[in-house]
């Protein structure tokens, strides 16, 4: 099950890394769940699909990040957030428009199966639905921190981001360099368009300036 995480890069993780993080699920999950069988379960099906062959960057070490990330900043609801961050890129077809609505049909069906209380399950599914636009319209300050949590890759270092440009590059392998090209400076620069990329003050300080230093040097980059 495990055999594909080796093969993903810069954005890999280890085995340790990924017992870690199942421990973490387990703990979290059991405040929640009494079976144990659905929880493992549904742990496996996690591993399973974040370790789809056609995932360089939507993987495991992804996830593992903004779990790190995510422990930095002040949530209300960290709980919430957590399940968010697990079940945001649960399917993830490059091919495919829908990839946040299905993630999102498949967070409440999972979590309501495991007795998550409903306004949890319907705060993940807010959230997870917000990152097809990465619009916060209608989020409160939990959800508007993870949007910024899921753009913080924009204000890496310059070699982490070159690496995270690959990796999407390779998730996109199916399409020509003519028309990735233009279609991936419009998405950088719709962001660039934005009075402020992150939607949080403390993300925003730590974040924005490199994030845009960032973006333009792609776009300068797709534009030769």
């Amino acid at each position: 099950m495990l055999k594909n995480l080796t093969n993903q890069g810069a954005f890999t993780v280890t085995q340790a890394t990924v017992s870690k993080l199942k421990t973490e699920w387990q703990g979290i999950m059991l405040k929640y769940c009494t079976e144990t069988v659905k929880i493992k379960a549904v742990w496996q099906m996690l591993v399973e699909k974040y370790s789809e062959k056609h995932r360089s960057y939507h993987n495991l070490s992804h996830i593992n990040y903004l779990l790190k990330e995510a422990k930095k900043i002040r949530f209300e609801d960290f709980d919430s957030i957590y399940l968010a961050i697990w079940f945001h890129d649960l399917i993830y077809d490059p091919k495919a428009g829908d990839n946040e609505i299905q993630s999102a049909k498949l967070a409440v069906k999972e979590l309501s199966a495991m007795n998550l209380p409903e306004a949890k399950v319907n705060k993940v599914e807010r959230i997870i639905l917000a990152t097809q636009s990465h619009s916060a319209e209608g989020l409160d300050r939990d959800g508007r921190a993870f949007l910024d949590l899921d753009l913080s890759i924009l204000g890496a270092d310059e070699k982490t981001y070159q690496s995270y440009s690959e990796a999407i590059r390779r998730e996109y392998s199916h399409i020509e360099d003519t028309l990735y090209r233009p279609g991936r400076k419009r998405i950088l620069e719709n962001f660039l368009r934005r009075e402020t990329i992150y939607f949080t003050e403390d993300l925003r300080q730590r974040f924005e300036e490199r994030a845009r230093r960032n973006l333009k040097s792609e776009i300068s980059r797709l534009s030769e």
